[in-house]
This record gives C-alpha cells, sequence and structure tokens, in this order.
C-alpha cells in the first residue's frame, strides 16, 4: 500500500450505499451526498438517456417513474434492466452508482485512491461477484478488493470497535437495513473471519414497517375519509403527490423518534390531523416483521452447528436495529446480549478497510436472463456526479421477493395494520430449501436433475418476478408481480429464453391476483386498493390502462374472466362483483353477491362458464350457476371448510374442485353441483391448481414446499415431486410457473 495514500472503502447496498476513506493518518470518515452519510442506491434514466442517481434520480422518478430503478443490486441476474425505453446493462447499472461515490472520494482525496474495497452478500458466486467488479471498472474505481458483508461487519465489531471474539468461536451478524434483512454466522480464524451459514430475507426492513404503520393509519383514516386516503395512498396528482411524501416522512421521522420516546405524532396531510403512535403500537406493528427475522436467525444459528451458548458475540448491524424492540427480542428469543455501536449503517463500510479481500470463489450462479433477448444495447450516459441539494422524496421502492400471503394482510390491515407474513428463511438458489453452509456461502446453479425421467425441471427463471402470475390463454405471454408493486409482462414462447416486454404500475400497496382476457387483449389487476384495473395489453410491449374498477370498501382479492370474456368476477370483503367488461373501457357492475360473512378470497369458473365457485373465510365453499342470458347467478350450494381458506381450482372436466387452507388441501366431487362431497384430504396450502390435462395438482404449502400429486383417481392422489416455491401455476400448455426466492421458474418434465 501507498504511505500516505487515501483507501476507500464501499458498502453497495440494496436501498442506500455507504462509502468510508481511510486517511493518511488513519482516520476513517464517511463521505457525505447531498448532505447525508446515506447514498440512495437508486438509479433513474432521464429524457436523453442520461443515469442519474441518488436524491437525482429519486426526484426525476415522480416525472419518469416507467424508468426508476430503486434498487439495482436485487438487479444483479438480470443480465440488463428496461428503464423506460432505454435497456441498461446491469454492470452499467451498478456502475451509475459507483460513479458517484468514485467522483467524491477523489475530490475528498484530491488525486488517486490507493486502493478500493467493495462489500457484497456472502451468498455470491463468482458470476455475481464479477459484475461488481466489473461496475467498479466501468466506474474508474479499477479492480477491487471483495469482502462479505457479514465478514466486513465482525471485523468491524472486534478490530474497530474492540469486541472480543477468540479464534475458533463464532458471532452471529443480525443485520437489519432499510429494504432487507440478513442473518449470518461467522466464525474466527486466524487472519479474520470466514462465513459458516447465511440466509436473509428480501422483504423485511425498516421500509416494510413503515408501510405497516401506513397501512394502520389506513385502516383508521380510510372510514374517515376514503377519497382523501386514497389521493394519500395512490397520488395521481402534484399535490397529492407532495401529501403522501410528506405522510411518508412523517412515519420515517415518528419511527425514530420512538426510539428514543414512549409516543409520537404522525401528521396526516389533507386530513390535517394529528395521530397519536405510542411505542407499544409501533412494536405490535412491528413484531410480524421482526419475528421472521428472529426465525431466519434461529435458523442460521442451527445450520451451523453450534448452539447459542458457543455464540461469542451478536452484532447489530443496519439503521434499523436502533429500535429497541429488536435487541429486546433477540435477548428474549437467542439468550444473548446484542452489541450496538454508533452509527450502526456504517459498520459494514467500515469494515471492509479492516479485511484483506476474500479469495476467489468457484460458487455458481444461476444462469442469468437476458432482459431483451440479447439485443443491441443503446448508449446510456451516466448523469454528472455534482452534489444536488438534499430533498424529502416519495418514490415507491422495490421490496423485493415479497413472499404474501395475501389475504392474511388483508384481515391484520382490518385488525391492527396490514401486516404481511412472507417467506421465512430465503433458500439456496439451486431450490433446495437449505440454508447455504460452508466457509463461505454459495449458490448452485440449477436444481439437481432426479433419476426418474419425468421429474420436473427448470428450464427458465424470470429474475424479479414474483407471485402472483398469469398466463395469457395462448401461453404465450406470463404476467407476474414485479418490484415496488409492480406487474410485469414476460414473453415465455421460449421458456428456456425469457424476455420481459414491459413493466405496468398498478398503483395499489400490493398485487393480489392478476387474469388474462381469453382473447389475450386484457389484463386484469386485483391489489390492496380499493379499485381493480383493467390494462390494454395488445401491443405487450406497451400496456395501457383502459378501466378502473371502483366502489370497493377494501382491496380486491381475487379476480377471474369468465371463459366468454364478457364477465370479470371479483372478490372482497363479504362481496364479489361481477363486471360486464364487454366493452372494456366502461365496465359495469352486472350483479353484486351479499351473500357473505367474511373475506372472499378467491373464485373460479368451470371451462364452460356455467358453474363459478367461491371461497370465503366463514369459512365456506359455494357454488353459483349462470343461467342462460342472466347475469346474476343462482347459488347452488353451500359447503362448510375448515381453517383460513385460501384458494380453490375446479378440474377442467367438472367434476372435481380443490380447495385450500393454510394446512389442508380438500378434494370435492362437484358432479351434482348442488350437494357438493368431500373426496379426500392432502397436507396443504396456500396455492392449488389443476394441470389443463387434470391428470395432476399441485399445491403449495405455507412452508412453502411446492408439490406435485398424481391425481387421476382424486379419491386417492398419489405425491409425486416436491421442490422449493411459494405460488405455482400451470400454463395451458402444461409449462408450470413456480414462484421461488430467485424469481418465477418455469418448469416442464
Amino acid at each position: 500500500m501507498t504511505i500516505g495514500a487515501y483507501r476507500l472503502g464501499v458498502d453497495f447496498g440494496t436501498s442506500t450505499t455507504v462509502a468510508v476513506l481511510a486517511w493518511p493518518d488513519g482516520a476513517v470518515k464517511p463521505l457525505v451526498f447531498d448532505g447525508s452519510e446515506l447514498l440512495p442506491s437508486a438509479v433513474c434514466v432521464d429524457g436523453d438517456g442520461t443515469l442519474l442517481v441518488g436524491r437525482d434520480a429519486l426526484h426525476a422518478a415522480r416525472a419518469r417513474p416507467e424508468g426508476f430503478e430503486p434498487n439495482p443490486k436485487r438487479c444483479v441476474d438480470d443480465g440488463a434492466v428496461l428503464l423506460g425505453d432505454v435497456e441498461v446493462p446491469v454492470p452499467e447499472l451498478f456502475a451509475a452508482v459507483l460513479r458517484r461515490v468514485a467522483v467524491e472520494a477523489r475530490r475528498v482525496a484530491g488525486g488517486p485512491l490507493a486502493s478500493v474495497t467493495l462489500t457484497c452478500p456472502a451468498g455470491w458466486g463468482r458470476r455475481r461477484r464479477d459484475v461488481l467488479t466489473v461496475a467498479a471498472g466501468l466506474a474508474g474505481l479499477g479492480t477491487p478488493a471483495l469482502v462479505a458483508e457479514p465478514v466486513a461487519a465482525a471485523s468491524q465489531f472486534v478490530d474497530g470497535a474492540g469486541h472480543r471474539v477468540p479464534v475458533g468461536s463464532c458471532a452471529v451478524v443480525y443485520d437489519l437495513g432499510a429494504g432487507t434483512f440478513d442473518a449470518a454466522v461467522v466464525r474466527r480464524t486466524a487472519d479474520g473471519f470466514e462465513v459458516v451459514a447465511e440466509a436473509g430475507l428480501f422483504d423485511a426492513g425498516g421500509l416494510d414497517i413503515d408501510e405497516a404503520v401506513v397501512a394502520y393509519l389506513g385502516s383508521v383514516f380510510v372510514t374517515r375519509d376514503a377519497d382523501w386516503w386514497a389521493r394519500l395512498h395512490h397520488p395521481a396528482t402534484a399535490e397529492d403527490r407532495r401529501a403522501a411524501r410528506l405522510l411518508r416522512d412523517d412515519v420515517r421521522t415518528g419511527k425514530e423518534v420512538l426510539s428514543r420516546a414512549s409516543s409520537t405524532l404522525i401528521r396526516l396531510p389533507l386530513f390535517e390531523d394529528d395521530a397519536p403512535l405510542g411505542r407499544e403500537q409501533l412494536d405490535l406493528l412491528a413484531r410480524p416483521i421482526l419475528d421472521r427475522t428472529l426465525r431466519t436467525t434461529r435458523a442460521v444459528i442451527d445450520e451451523a452447528g453450534i448452539g447459542t451458548d458457543a455464540v461469542a458475540g451478536l452484532f447489530l448491524v443496519g439503521g434499523s436495529t436502533r429500535m429497541p424492540l429488536v435487541a429486546a427480542l433477540l435477548h428474549r428469543s437467542l439468550g444473548l446480549v446484542p452489541t450496538v455501536i454508533d452509527r450502526p449503517e456504517l459498520v459494514v463500510a467500515e469494515g471492509s478497510l479492516r479485511v484483506p479481500a476474500s479469495a476467489d470463489t468457484d460458487h455458481a450462479d444461476p444462469v442469468p436472463v437476458v432482459a431483451a433477448g440479447g439485443s443491441a444495447i443503446p448508449e446510456v450516459r451516466p448523469a454528472s456526479a455534482e452534489p444536488a441539494p438534499a430533498e424529502p422524496v416519495d418514490v415507491e421502492r422495490r421490496p423485493g421477493n415479497r413472499r404474501r400471503r395475501l389475504l392474511a394482510a388483508v384481515v391484520a390491515a382490518l385488525t391492527v395494520a396490514a401486516l404481511i407474513v412472507a417467506n421465512e428463511v430465503r433458500t439456496r438458489e439451486d431450490g433446495s430449501g437449505t440454508l447455504s453452509p460452508g466457509p463461505t456461502a454459495s449458490a448452485t446453479a440449477s436444481p439437481t436433475a432426479s433419476a426418474t425421467p419425468a421429474a420436473p425441471r427448470r428450464v427458465g427463471r424470470l429474475a424479479g418476478a414474483d407471485w402472483p402470475v398469469a398466463f395469457s390463454r395462448d401461453g404465450r405471454t406470463l404476467a407476474t408481480e414485479g418490484a415496488n408493486y409492480t406487474v410485469l409482462l414476460w414473453d415465455v414462447t421460449d421458456p428456456a429464453r425469457p424476455r420481459r416486454t414491459a413493466t405496468i404500475k398498478p398503483n395499489a400497496a400490493s398485487v393480489n391476483a392478476l387474469d388474462f382476457s381469453p382473447d389475450g387483449r386484457t389484463l386484469a389487476i386485483a391489489g390492496q386498493a380499493t379499485t381493480a384495473s383493467l390494462w390494454d395489453v395488445s401491443d405487450r410491449a406497451r400496456p395501457v390502462r383502459t378501466a378502473s374498477l371502483t366502489g370497493y370498501t377494501t382491496g380486491v382479492y381475487d379476480l377471474e374472466f369468465r371463459p366468454d370474456g364478457r364477465t370479470l368476477a371479483t372478490a372482497s370483503l363479504r362481496v364479489a362483483v361481477l363486471w360486464n367488461v364487454t366493452d372494456r373501457t366502461r365496465p359495469k357492475r352486472a350483479a353484486v353477491l351479499t351473500d357473505f360473512t367474511g373475506a372472499v378470497s378467491d373464485v373460479g369458473f368451470s371451462q364452460d362458464g356455467r358453474l363459478m365457485a367461491t371461497l370465503d373465510d366463514a369459512p365456506s365453499l359455494m357454488l353459483w350457476e349462470f343461467q342462460d342470458g342472466k347475469a346474476s347467478p343462482s347459488r347452488l350450494a353451500t359447503a362448510a371448510t375448515t381453517g383460513r381458506s385460501q384458494a380453490l381450482a375446479l378440474s377442467a372436466d367438472k367434476r372435481t374442485l380443490a380447495t385450500s387452507n393454510d394446512d389442508t388441501v380438500t378434494f370435492w366431487d362437484v358432479r351434482d353441483h348442488t350437494r357438493p362431497a368431500k373426496l379426500s384430504t392432502l397436507p396443504g396450502g396456500s396455492v392449488v391448481d389443476f394441470s389443463p390435462d387434470g391428470d395432476s395438482l399441485v399445491t403449495v404449502s405455507r412452508y412453502d414446499v411446492a408439490q406435485l400429486w398424481n391425481i387421476a383417481d382424486p379419491a386417492k392422489p398419489v405425491p409425486r415431486d416436491t421442490f422449493d416455491g411459494d405460488g405455482a401455476r400451470f400454463g395451458p400448455d402444461g409449462i408450470l410457473a413456480v414462484s421461488a426466492e430467485d424469481g418465477v421458474g418455469l418448469w416442464t418434465w
């Protein structure tokens, strides 16, 4: 190392990036961007193709939301990302953020840097690390040293803050950031630390707690004025966007105040009122999210094969660990006293300068999906790295792979808040359902092939896609949820080479259900909002919103087109609404069914369109029949179900119906539509779907295990194959789309 030179350490984070500079005298100081030590990792392309980063990107996204990527790090497997009409290679996307860091570092240092260290997740293999290395080169940072994030964090606690971890002993790193959570067990070696086990959650961070608070406020204030709340929750004008920004800013500030005080007030713009929020309320809202981080931490410790009595330190990293509840829950759950140091957001970046680069590994990453079939990339120009004035923002963020149990979220919102229960442990990328073990956590390339010739095999992957999903009737297009509550359209004509064609922003707090019209020209979207929406997707690259379905008091939980394409059924709280969508620019209510005592979780039609089934949380199954010429169906039968109802599916021959709750899938003989009879039960699930030929059924358990069943005889289902996934749906050609932690996989056999 050059004597008297400056060294740079960078923590390129999912939501924010932190950079520190080691001065010649040994002092380590954070770089400041727009008045803050935290640089938003967001990127937005402006009208002339320039990439804006940080607060500039957040500001530009208000006018160009289609050109905005709030979390570039989550795109590491995508090859390229479509920002508006510009396709940006992922290394250049990363480089845009790192370039801003490089310019500021050289300005402070007054010249070249002696060395650069970047941190990365412990589970990133060689290919992902190469993406980061290439990006650093594009940003003018040369070839950086790479350090695993938990290794950097542990090094800062031990070498920087003086906490003792003897050689051979282990420490737990609990990293709760704004957008993600990671837990790792690291072992002290003679020359540093090595990762023994790690896991993470993509939808458990400070911003998720903010969303829980906003949902709680919504459950209180929507009854006072639904229109005002809709303006705050789904702002459509500059005035409303400003009001929404002020609300979220106040929620963030209030949460921080409650780390020091017992109560605070949250200002509700438009309502011109203050809502009291106490620490106990905040703890109640945050508890489901934090409980998931506790389970993940416990699972990592178990995977490492150590007991908590063998843990020499529990180190808290990330700004969200300032919540007093975090340390209290960890102490109560693990029996360990957490260690916190000042400015936990800086720990990883500071620690990166205290460890040597981790050796390159031979870990394999999944084969990337090229976002646009390898087409030529338009020129993208980086923006000037001159700092911009600090400004509050209200841009939606990318929450990553949300394992949303949608109806559960709705019920919770009606009681305390819209609290979302999600997948508990990020599994390995091979879908095996185990945590990444070994001295350094690795990712594997693809599922191991079964010795059985007919075993499912994944032929393609849609990076960045999530549940729910819907196939067009011709099987050539797949709609999925995407990041930041968006909907993605994918060309899956060749399942081995899926290609994203468009991004839709439906302005909902979640995406609950998707369905294509039979002619494939319209996509219906249901979300956690008081409206559903219809989109003209005739041009798969340029979807256009044609109509909104309004009048709901809560979210729309499910929807499905009747096979004739003239009727759309929607499910909501204590009501199922049928819409005449013959004119899809002017949908009209055709019938309102109010026979329910609870939330209607699912609705489905037989292939001939004469039979409709509904499932509600009474819990009950209802069968309905359409008579010729009548818009409203007649109820034929009601059957009691058990547990919290989740989903239903009708077989193609209209003889069998399957319903699911959290624990059980039940087969019903519905040949006599007036007297559905139970045939058999299976270990259950939140998701159930029949194959087009009716010979197979896929179920997904609440533990995120997808199971294929042979149901040639529905009274005696035979289990076939299992694989990791929290949602699954068959396409018309038998392709199975399965949502998992690394995106949506396309499976065949």
